[in-house]
């Protein structure tokens, strides 16, 4: 595999996870029933908004009706849609003011890749998850509902990683195999 490469032409990704990825557009796909279908450029995504409240919601909804439409298995596509919900909210939160944030859906033929791209500079810090030793104090911080998006994505991921674009921004995506 080669290493995702990415730029910001027009504010927008164009990069490669693999060779792969490029001919993805007309690849085969499994359905949940198993049967197979063929899958069209049009499948894959690339979404840019100013990160306002409603947006997560707004690209969940977007997101899950073109999984289902790809045919992919609805327990894989719950888990894409958790993991791209938890980016979305994390670049919303930290996106410099008056930035926009960007989502890439790439569709291969055993995969999906999703990647979100906001204009921080700073990397993303998972919440280490702390230890249950009879503290009451840490398990109502494990109660917590902040800081776990990334290690939902990390949990449910195939792999996951940042790509820093230069001057500033990142992108921080995962990939789901199946």
């Amino acid at each position: 595999m080669m290493p995702l490469q990415a730029t910001m032409p027009d504010g927008l990704i164009e990069g490669t996870i693999t060779q792969e990825i490029q001919q993805a557009s007309a690849a085969p796909r499994r359905r949940e029933n198993g049967q197979m279908t063929t899958m069209t450029a049009m499948e894959d995504l690339k979404w840019t908004a100013l990160p306002v409240n409603t947006l997560v919601g707004s690209w969940r909804i977007l997101l899950g009706s073109r999984l289902q439409r790809a045919g992919i298995p609805a327990a894989l596509a719950g888990d894409i849609i958790l993991s791209a919900s938890e980016l979305i909210a994390n670049a919303s939160e930290h996106a410099p003011p008056d930035t926009s944030i960007s989502l890439s859906v790439r569709f291969g033929v055993s995969w999906v890749c999703l990647g979100v791209w906001d204009a921080s500079n700073e990397p993303p810090r998972p919440r280490p998850m702390p230890e249950l030793d009879g503290d009451p104090g840490k398990a109502v911080c494990m109660l917590d509902e902040n800081g776990r998006g990334l290690q939902i994505v990390v949990a449910l991921a195939t792999e996951h990683k940042v790509e820093w674009t230069p001057p500033n921004g990142k992108w921080v995506w995962c990939r789901f195999d199946f």
